[in-house]
């Protein structure tokens, strides 16, 4: 998740590590096609999966 939130969101409220909003909505589109579609639970963790295998160079 903190791949995906801004960086120094510590100094802002609501001090936690939300992602941008656009981003999120960038993300969501690029993912399902539909800015109104909810995030689904499994794809985020697959994403975070990927993110924490490309941090460890295993891909």
């Amino acid at each position: 998740m903190f791949a995906l939130a801004p960086r120094k969101w510590w100094t802002r409220a609501p001090f936690l590590p939300i992602p941008d909003k656009g981003y999120l909505s960038w993300r969501i589109v690029t993912a399902y096609g539909n800015a109104d579609h909810d995030l689904e639970g499994e794809d985020l963790v697959a994403y975070l999966r990927w993110r924490r295998r490309r941090r460890r160079g295993m891909e």
